[in-house]
């Protein structure tokens, strides 16, 4: 995965929600026009911003093993209980398959958004990403640095954790910018 950028800041006037907010059924091209219209705003002095720069970083990951997952056990992602079930009814849930390698690739999948119940709650669906490999799940926080470091991972059996945090996030190098009046 790229190194993203990310940006984030005070703007005076309004901020980059503004032009976002209530958008439906708005094409992808209108809406980057409504984001290239607020930062050329800023670029003419129009707006003021204060903000913040990151550019690199590394993601913070952790990783769950199954053994013997059985339906009832939970994993629990940053707060959110997902919750391993013979026939998943709630987006916090996900499949048992016939092997631990066939469960890690449902909750993997539930993770990412491609559950056959709707997304995964909001405190994990945009914030990390899973992939299975045999019996093993990673998940990895989206956003680069430090801050992925506070998320926690847990498991309530037939199976371990890495850690009970996520590791290995590193801020990248972070420049501060102002603009405007």
């Amino acid at each position: 995965m790229a190194n993203p950028l990310v940006i984030s800041g005070i703007t005076k006037g309004s901020s980059l929600l503004i032009p976002l907010q209530g958008l439906k059924n708005v094409s992808i091209a209108n809406a980057f026009r409504n984001i290239g219209s607020w930062f050329q705003s800023i670029g003419q002095g129009s707006r003021t911003f204060n903000g913040f720069v990151q550019a690199g970083g590394t993601q913070a990951y952790n990783a769950v093993t199954f053994s013997s997952f059985v339906a009832t056990n939970t994993v629990t992602i940053n707060g959110v209980v997902m919750t391993g079930r013979a026939t998943p009814t709630l987006a916090a849930e996900f499949t048992i398959g016939a092997t631990d390698a066939a469960t890690a690739t449902n909750l993997a999948a539930v993770i990412n958004g491609k559950g056959t119940i709707a997304v995964p709650p909001s405190k994990i669906w945009g914030v990390v990403s899973a992939s299975a490999s045999g019996a093993v799940v990673t998940i990895t926080v989206l956003q680069p640095g430090a801050i992925g470091n506070l998320m926690t991972l847990a498991i309530s059996a037939n199976g371990n954790v890495t850690g009970a945090n996520f590791a290995g996030g590193v801020d990248g190098t972070i420049t501060q910018l102002a603009k405007g009046l």
